[in-house]
């Protein structure tokens, strides 16, 4: 019996190799083309799930053509996450991911993944898609799609352009005849044409470049070498583009290394017949993560380390999102690579239920995430009808139900599961599915699949589904077009003002913060601020660890503000403005109450390069609006003569009296200017040392002023400046070099919701003022707030006061 399978088998082998044979000579005589431009026309192997052989013809069909007309009637929008999923789309998992395996951490993963298991996990995810009926296909069967010779054309041109030939350096000037021809783009063109359809998906994804040097022997040139730039993160078919109401955006992804996923995707839909409405460019980040379609009145996009504002704007001006109103849920004070999607820290479950991570929620939460809703008006422009909002609140206003999620079942990646459609969904984490399916509000089951292997790279189901849906008639919940009450929101900046200063007040309870978002020591400004630290912990902390750390520090300064009932405009920063120091935005502007009660605007010259960045066209807009003046000194830049904002003065509003320290950073004739232009009297000081910023050692309240006289050059300076604190009133609260050192002098006297006083400082500061200090400055306010800054501090050599840029 043994020997009668062995010869069946031998004996069908030998049929079919006689007939590839066959084939092949046939289509050598058809088209006379030479043996290196010879496609195989015929070709066995096992399919991407190690099922039964498919058969792989000349122009590389593995999809009918009965099925390529069927898939014409996939949708081309998304409009809720809820609505049935008709077409999903994924990627088999093939040497990519062993060669991001090679260094984990470099390819974004979390460990080294097993590609058979990875593998496993797709197919069990398909398993449950075909069991609902769902049509899904993977980004290699929808490159090798189709029939005729244009289809393979398409192919082969994407592959050839992503083999490169690279020449040794010393080589390239002597390279002649059959040597050129072999690092050609024709002979390159001969070669990709000769590969099958697998093979040339295997180029795309795996990105190989060619070294070659001359030979002298045997072949006219040599390979040196091997490098492939492969696609690792292809897997996640959520984040090269996002499907909204109005059709697909093709994403530009944070990380360098995953762009050419955006065009393998371009290529895909493209086969498939879906449109393109949009793309986003640089400066612009997008990643499908982010977003999640909500009805036709509304839908969530995630701002954070992958997706950032420039995309979001872009894509409301061109009117991406097909909804009229937009919530733009931001990650300000997280910043972490494990929640750096929305679809990590949220998922919607139905029409009505949406689970959230319990740790990004609620108004004191130090991770919160902030809304700011962008609402369509009868012209046809979105404006900002709701600003910075907490999560949580503006899910509940808009008639959510949050399934609360857990921190460990967030961390196993539960809420990152994919709605089949009408609260089918697909999870990867037994508790979190208990959880739901026990919620009282939501309707639907919870199919729990193994999906381990690919979770070690950062992302679960909804990341590696892409879903195209079919829009129902009719749905329950929030998302159907009614408006919401916001009486209790934060709807716009100005109904948080409740105390109203007049020109000569010291004290607001107004500011403009910006959030640290792409915080880091500036290198710049490391050579005239001593403040700023060269300790060795710190420069070897990650940029990543570092701006985590800021932000969750400035959180906690932007909660107790709020506590405080202190009206905040926020702003964050991005990579592409280039402003590591842009947390301090005090230094470049200035608004003051005049006599007409209005505002002035004052515009300063920053010493730095970096600095003068953060006079962005945004932050201006908003300043200039509200101010009906504004006094421009940055020209005195050509000039290098600067003078920094209130870190460069310690203005007494009431007595209009301006303090500064003349350093490289404070110009005492820009000083002048300054005084002439808002009728202050000038007291330039002059220290022992370059003092870059006087307000590092000097505060002027309502009723107090900390100085460290130490600093001041002589007695003379001392005596000067004492004078002229003691006639206006002023408590003297003197600092030692130390406690300048620890920011005692970087501090601020804001006013409460109450119209109460009290001083914002570090809880450094404030651990460094002696008691008896402390209860005099508590004499003079009626209390003291002291959030953590240290990484602030030692990193940038700036507090609290830096940070805050009083409106008035």
């Amino acid at each position: 019996a043994t020997v009668s399978v062995l010869y069946c088998h031998y004996k069908n082998m030998l049929t079919r190799g006689i007939r590839r044979q066959a084939l092949r000579a046939a289509a050598r005589a058809a088209h006379n083309t030479p043996a290196l431009l010879r496609a195989p026309t015929l070709r066995e192997e096992p399919g991407e799930d190690g099922g039964p052989t498919e058969v792989y013809q000349a122009s590389g069909p593995v999809i009918s053509l009965e099925e390529r007309r069927a898939m014409d009637h996939v949708p081309r929008i998304q409009t809720h996450e809820n609505d049935p999923a008709s077409f999903v789309l994924l990627h088999m998992p093939g040497h990519e991911i062993v060669m991001g395996s090679y260094h984990p951490c470099g390819a974004l993963f979390e460990c080294t993944i097993s590609l058979n298991r990875a593998r496993e996990c797709i197919t069990r995810l398909r398993d449950v898609l075909d069991e609902h009926g769902i049509h899904a296909r993977t980004l290699g069967e929808i490159m090798r799609m189709g029939h005729f010779t244009e289809d393979r054309e398409q192919l082969k041109k994407m592959a050839t352009s992503s083999l490169t030939y690279e020449v040794r350096e010393k080589d390239e000037p002597f390279l002649m005849g059959e040597e050129l021809r072999l690092t050609s783009d024709q002979y390159k063109n001969d070669v990709v044409g000769g590969l099958d359809v697998r093979d040339l998906v295997d180029v795309i994804v795996t990105q190989p470049t060619v070294y070659l040097a001359k030979s002298g022997n045997n072949t006219p040139l040599k390979s040196t070498g091997y490098r492939f730039e492969p696609l690792s993160n292809l897997i996640f078919t959520r984040d090269q583009q996002i499907v909204t109401a109005k059709g697909a955006v093709l994403a530009n992804l944070n990380s360098a290394q995953r762009a050419p996923e955006v065009k393998v995707v371009e290529f895909c839909l493209e086969k498939l017949g879906i449109k393109v409405i949009g793309k986003i460019e640089a400066p612009g980040t997008l990643e499908g993560g982010d977003f999640f379609p909500a009805g036709p009145d509304l839908c969530f996009i995630g701002m954070g380390i992958r997706t950032n504002d420039a995309a979001i704007q872009h894509m409301l001006k061109k009117d991406m999102f097909g909804t009229r109103r937009v919530a733009v849920v931001a990650d300000l004070f997280d910043r972490n690579q494990a929640r750096m999607h929305l679809d990590c820290v949220a998922g919607i479950a139905s029409d009505n239920c949406i689970v959230v991570r319990e740790s990004i929620i609620g108004k004191h939460n130090p991770k919160r995430r902030l809304v700011t809703e962008y609402t369509m008006n009868e012209k046809g422009v979105y404006k900002v009808t709701v600003e910075h909002m907490e999560f949580g609140e503006y899910l509940t206003a808009n008639g959510w139900h949050i399934i609360p999620a857990s921190e460990q079942m967030a961390d196993d990646l539960g809420i990152n599961f994919m709605n089949m459609g009408n609260g089918q969904l697909i999870c990867t984490d037994e508790a979190m599915a208990e959880t739901i399916e026990n919620f009282p509000h939501f309707r639907g089951k919870v199919h729990v699949i193994d999906y381990r292997e690919i979770c070690k790279m950062y992302g679960a189901i909804h990341c590696t589904t892409q879903v195209f849906r079919s829009k129902r008639d009719s749905m329950e919940g929030p998302s159907t077009g009614v408006t919401p009450n916001f009486s209790s929101a934060l709807t716009t900046f100005a109904e948080k003002v409740q105390f109203l200063p007049d020109e000569k007040t010291q004290t607001t309870n107004n500011v403009l913060l910006v959030a640290p978002t792409q915080f880091g020591q500036n290198s710049e400004t490391l050579t005239d601020n001593t403040f700023m630290t060269r300790d060795k912990k710190y420069l070897r902390s990650t940029d990543i660890d570092v701006i985590d750390a800021a932000c969750e520090e400035f959180q906690g300064l932007y909660t107790a503000l709020l506590k405080e009932g202190v009206g905040i405009k926020l702003y964050h920063h991005e990579p592409y403005h280039g402003t590591p120091d842009a947390v301090f935005p005090n230094n470049w502007f200035s608004t003051h109450k005049n006599a007409n009660g209005s505002s002035d605007l004052v515009l300063y010259p920053m010493a730095h390069p970096s600095r003068r960045r953060e006079r962005r066209p945004d932050i201006l807009k908003y300043l200039t609006n509200r101010c009906s003046n504004v006094i421009d000194l940055s020209d005195y830049e050509d000039h290098n003569m600067y003078l920094e904002g209130t870190g460069s003065m310690v203005l007494d509003r009431v007595h209009r009296i301006a303090y500064a320290v003349v350093s490289s950073r404070t110009d005492e004739v820009v000083l002048n200017e300054f005084c002439e232009q808002l009728g202050y009297k000038p007291v330039p000081m002059y220290t022992k040392g370059n003092m870059y910023h006087t307000n590092v050692m000097m505060s002027v309240g309502t009723k107090y002023a900390a100085v460290c006289f130490d600093h001041l050059k002589d007695q003379d300076e001392v005596k000067k400046v004492y004078s002229s604190l003691k006639q206006t009133g002023r408590t003297i609260v003197s600092l030692s070099e130390e406690q300048c050192n620890n920011m005692c002098g970087n501090i601020l006297e804001l006013r409460s919701e109450t119209n109460d006083s009290f001083l914002a400082m570090s809880d450094r500061a404030y651990k460094n003022f002696k008691p008896e200090q402390l209860y005099t400055l508590l004499q003079c306010v009626d209390h003291i707030i002291h959030p953590a800054y240290t990484t602030i501090e030692n990193l940038a050599g700036g507090s609290v006061r830096c940070s805050i840029a009083e409106i008035f």
